[in-house]
């Protein structure tokens, strides 16, 4: 009856399995995308509006040896995301 493995994993395993078959598809991306923009949607237009502009406007800061870069949230996902995000469709596309 037991495979070698604690009895309290096999109920986690069960549980978790299929979100890793789902997370395999190549569907996965465009599918998490869609709910993303559609939670983000519903959430700008909502009566909870205001928390979500300041969510977009909080300062983010990294800093390494002294040095520091503080900019909003907005900043990071505009300029460091895209970029990123052109690097590796050019990447793609030179494969």
């Amino acid at each position: 009856m037991n495979s070698g493995q604690p009895p309290d994993t096999a109920p986690i395993k069960r549980l978790v399995r299929p979100f890793q078959e789902f997370a395999k598809l190549e569907a996965f991306g465009g599918i998490l995308l869609i709910g993303c923009i559609a939670v983000a949607l519903v959430w700008a237009n909502s009566a909870w509006a205001a928390s979500y502009f300041h969510l977009w406007h909080t300062n983010l800061t990294f800093g390494f040896a002294g040095k520091t870069l503080s900019e909003p949230l907005q900043f990071w996902i505009n300029d460091g995301l895209m970029a990123l995000f052109f690097l590796l469709v050019g990447l793609e596309i030179k494969r």
